[in-house]
Parts: structure tokens; sequence; C-alpha cells
């Protein structure tokens, strides 16, 4: 398999104290490196296969790993001063909300949790019909939280996406049906084998000899 690594990799702690890194890419033209890439496009993350791992131990930067471990006791007494600090504003934040508009704080969130996603996003819809409710909405969703579309064509999949929108980053194609072999094992297990990604799928629950890759011939950025 090919394996390419693009970028610096930033270490830092998220809120909780976690270890995070950033800025790098790390990609496997294995069917499992194809996942993880769309996994890590969704989550904003690391995530690598068994060969990406393989290979990024092996040219480990140890001086570089000493450094973080020196460091990393000051990152997570950062992290904590901060997350204080957040837990801080939201503490009097909650005060003044209580203070001007006493229980619609508690109100609000006991709805979003009752509503389903699909029925808070029917009523917001509905809030768009009205000048009112538009202001209201502009006013929770500014532009920087929800950019003007910027939609952008990808050559591959043949469909337009905005890549500041995290669910429209990734590109799917699905195993082209002039590619597809059924696969036979005596005459009563079948599945479907890609010739094009050399990957299979629909391959029964039970059938253990031959692992399902999924719907998907392409996982990947858009072109």
């Amino acid at each position: 398999y090919a394996i390419r690594a693009i970028g610096k990799l930033v270490m830092d702690v998220d809120d909780r104290g976690t270890p995070v890194g950033a800025g790098l890419k790390v990609t496997c033209s294995c069917p499992d490196g194809q996942r993880q890439t769309a996994a890590a496009l969704s989550e904003n993350n690391i995530i690598v296969c068994k060969h990406g791992a393989a290979a990024l131990e092996s040219v480990l930067d140890l001086e570089a790993i000493a450094r973080y471990e020196s460091n990393r006791s000051r990152m997570l007494q950062q992290a904590r001063e901060e997350a204080a600090r957040r837990r801080e504003r939201e503490e009097r934040a909650k005060e003044e909300q209580d203070r001007e508009i006493p229980g619609e704080r508690s109100r609000i969130e006991y709805g979003l949790d009752a509503f389903t996603e699909s029925e808070i996003e029917k009523h917001l819809k509905e809030a768009c019909k009205t000048v009112d409710g538009l202001r209201a909405l502009a006013t929770v969703f500014p532009a920087f939280v929800m950019p003007v579309p910027r939609p952008q064509f990808c050559v591959r999949c043949k469909e337009n996406y905005d890549d500041r929108y995290q669910d429209q980053t990734i590109c799917r194609m699905r195993h082209p049906d002039e590619f597809c072999t059924e696969m036979w094992d005596t005459s009563k297990i079948s599945w479907q084998h890609c010739n094009r990604c050399d990957g299979d799928f629909d391959v029964p629950d039970f059938y253990r000899k031959v692992s399902d890759d999924g719907e998907w011939c392409f996982v990947g950025k858009h072109t």
C-alpha cells in the first residue's frame, strides 16, 4: 500500500487535558485507510490505519517527543486554568440570564433536549418566514457561524459543496455497477467485488472469510 504524509504535526491538549494533534494529514491506499481518512475529515482529527501508524512510528522524532513530554505538564495546567475561566464566564452569564429573563434558559434547554432534531429544524425554518424570527436567528447564527454560501463543484462526484461546512467536506462515490462482479462461495453465499477499488461489499454478516469494505468506492476530499 502507498502511504503519504503531508504537513507538520503540532501537539496540544484539549479542554480535558487529552493530547491532540493537528497540522498533519496521513493517507493510505488500503480500504481501511480510506475510511480513516473520511473519519479524520469528519472529526477534524488525525486518524490513521495500522499501516499509517507503523509508518509514523518508524520516523518518530525522539527529540520532539521529549520536548512534548517535558512541556505536557505546563500544557495541562494551562488547559485546566482556561477550563476554569470558561466555567466562571458561563456561570456569570447564567446569573445574568436569570436576572434579565428568569426561567427562560431552563425552558429552552429542556425543549432542546425534548424535541427531536427534525422538530427543531422544522421550528427554525418556520421562524425564517417572519421578520422577527429571521432577526432572532441571525443573532443566534451570525455569519462566522453560518457563512454565506460559497459553493464549489466537485468534478469527481458531480456535486456542489462548501468546504466550510463539515458535513460537506467529504466526497463519496459508490461502487460503479459496470466495475462490479458477483462473487460466490459454493452455491449459497455471494457478495459483490469492485474491480475499480478492489473492495468487497454486500458480504453476508455471518460470512467471515471476506471482510466487507462498505458501500463506498471512494471516500476522500472533493476535487
